[in-house]
């Protein structure tokens, strides 16, 4: 039995659609992710049904941002797009073969390598203004 439109919070449809274009998922790619028909999909972002708790948690393990999508608020944090999350990956990574090759002689193992990428990632994720530069990472924190 379906869920009514009642039970969803206003603009949760629209949201959800966001969510999903933001991640880089159709509709079909979504639902195939999460476990739903793409018609079930299409519904949830018409606000014709609402969804439930296992789709909602199945889509927070695909990306989508459930304070969100549920309350229409963002917890002061900047959501990114996938673009922009491959930009900064990209310029940590080239950020760390500079910094091996200027203070490790070239020599990092991959392990080390990459245990600095993610630490690096995380930092500039969580930044607000990490997009904007990322060279502003000191570098001495991150000692071999």
């Amino acid at each position: 039995m379906f869920n009514s439109y009642k039970n969803i919070t206003k603009g949760f449809g629209a949201r959800l659609k966001e969510e999903r274009e933001r991640l880089g998922f159709s509709q079909n790619a979504l639902a195939t992710a999460i476990g739903v028909k793409r018609l079930a999909q299409g519904s949830y972002e018409k606000e014709l049904t609402s969804p439930n708790v296992r789709y909602l948690a199945d889509a927070a393990r695909q990306g989508v941002d459930l304070f969100y999508l549920l309350l229409g608020k963002h917890l002061n944090k900047r959501i990114l797009s996938i673009e922009e999350e491959q930009n900064i990956e990209k310029r940590v990574f080239e950020l760390i073969e500079e910094y091996v090759e200027r203070s490790c002689d070239g020599h990092l193992s991959g392990d080390s390598r990459y245990i600095l990428f993610d630490l690096m990632r995380k930092q500039a994720f969580e930044s607000s203004d990490a997009v904007a530069d990322l060279s502003v990472i000191d570098f001495s924190l991150y000692k071999s």
